[in-house]
């Protein structure tokens, strides 16, 4: 409900409850996820690429833990766009 509503304060909120979730269990994959999604949100407001870095770390992250969570392939697919990193991503990551 935090990351929905999008104010500065839910985002922040959103992204500490995110942080608590994979701190108890670094295997849940929707939570990295969440996290990527309100890291990213909150890069995007605010013009900070470090917390973008960060987002796009937790969404690939949270693929590897789990291939088939189709919101982090669509978040992460949306991430790249945004910030003009699809083609070097998928170069890069293509074999």
């Amino acid at each position: 409900m935090n990351l929905r509503m999008a104010t500065r304060d839910s985002v922040d909120r959103a992204i500490s409850q995110f942080e608590r979730a994979v701190e108890h269990d670094a295997s849940y994959a929707r939570a990295w996820a969440a996290l990527g999604q309100a890291l990213n949100l909150k890069g995007q407001f605010l013009s900070i690429p470090e917390l973008n870095a960060r987002g796009l770390e937790c969404l690939q992250r949270a693929i590897e833990l789990d291939p088939t969570l189709a919101s982090a392939h669509y978040q992460l697919g949306s991430a790249l766009l945004g910030f003009g990193l699809f083609r070097r991503y998928r170069t890069r990551n293509t074999a």
